[in-house]
């Protein structure tokens, strides 16, 4: 199968600072034992550096970082007014050649998903790492 994984932040290297809980390393995990499966996978993140390359290889694992926004690391209200862009830039690479299935991780990955594969038949798949900062309740005792 051609598997895309769509992420907000994707290194084919190790975690960086800029991504502190950590999905980039989940994601590339991932893609690496799915490649292990005998599937073709490429992650697509935003380009979030503008020393990091357009696309790259590790592992067997193709990485595409798109442009979309400030080639800088976000916080997930910055990189909400984003999304149409980074959307609108995978419709256009799956154009030609579509996934046959899209993962999408994080919930803004998943809406630029959904909208890359709005009018087709690819499936997305969408894994929420997190819903947001869980908050701490106070039971008191009667």
């Amino acid at each position: 199968m051609r598997i895309a994984l769509v992420t907000g932040y994707a290194t084919a290297g190790s975690a960086t600072d800029t991504d502190p809980r950590g999905q980039a390393l989940r994601v590339a995990t991932l893609a690496k034992t799915l490649v292990g499966l005998g599937h073709q996978v490429t992650v697509y993140a935003r380009k979030d550096s503008p020393a990091r390359p357009g696309s790259e290889d590790a592992g067997g694992v193709r990485f595409e970082y798109v442009p979309a926004g400030p080639p800088s690391a976000l916080s997930q209200d910055r990189l909400l007014p984003q999304l149409g862009t980074f959307s609108s830039e995978l419709a256009r690479r799956w154009q030609q050649r579509p996934p046959d299935v899209v993962h999408a991780h994080f919930w803004t990955s998943g809406l630029a998903a959904l909208g890359a594969t709005r009018g087709t038949q690819v499936p997305v798949v969408q894994t929420f790492h997190t819903l947001g900062t869980p908050r701490k309740s106070v039971m008191s005792a009667d």
